[in-house]
Parts: C-alpha cells; sequence; structure tokens
C-alpha cells in the first residue's frame, strides 16, 4: 500500500470517462492513480497533496462538458501499490 491523496469533484457528468477525467487532471503535476466514480460524482486518487491543491486551484468552479465542476481534498488515503510484473523472458527463452 502506498500514499495516496484524493480530489472529489462534484457535478461531473454521467457519461465523462475515465480517459475524459484524466485529461482534465493533466495539467495539475503528479501521477493519477485511480479514478472512482459514483453518478456525478468522482474521487481522484493522485500521488500528491500539491497536485490535489492544483487541480482545486485549476478546476474548480471551471466548465467540463457544460457542467461547472466543484473540486475539494478528500484527504489522503492508503491506496494499492501498482504491480509491477516482471518483463517476459526474451522469445529465445522460452521455458518449455
Amino acid at each position: 500500500m502506498i500514499q495516496g491523496f484524493v480530489a472529489v469533484l462534484d457535478n461531473v457528468p454521467v457519461n465523462a470517462t475515465n480517459d475524459q477525467l484524466a485529461q482534465l487532471f493533466a495539467n495539475c503535476g503528479g501521477l493519477i492513480y485511480d479514478i472512482n466514480r459514483l453518478e456525478n460524482m468522482a474521487m481522484v486518487y493522485l500521488d500528491s497533496s500539491d497536485a490535489v491543491q492544483n487541480a482545486i486551484t485549476l478546476i474548480n468552479g471551471h466548465t467540463f462538458m457544460n457542467r461547472v465542476i466543484t473540486v475539494s481534498s478528500g484527504g489522503s488515503v492508503r491506496v494499492p501499490a501498482p504491480i509491477i510484473a516482471p518483463p517476459p523472458p526474451p522469445p529465445d527463452e522460452v521455458p518449455y
């Protein structure tokens, strides 16, 4: 588990995709660990509190897909660390 920081978005269009939400956060800095959705709300899990504060500054009160989005801090949480699998063996070393 690793430390993550939550940006809570409200008034998100139901038809907005996670890719569109990730694009919305592109200029906020930090890595996006995960995005969870519930109707018109989304929780975006980021790697730093600075990225959450940047999201509040840059996105809060702005229009996204014809809706005014609100962004607030959801605090810090523990999120599962990304699973890093070892690379597959080269083709000439495939075990039989």
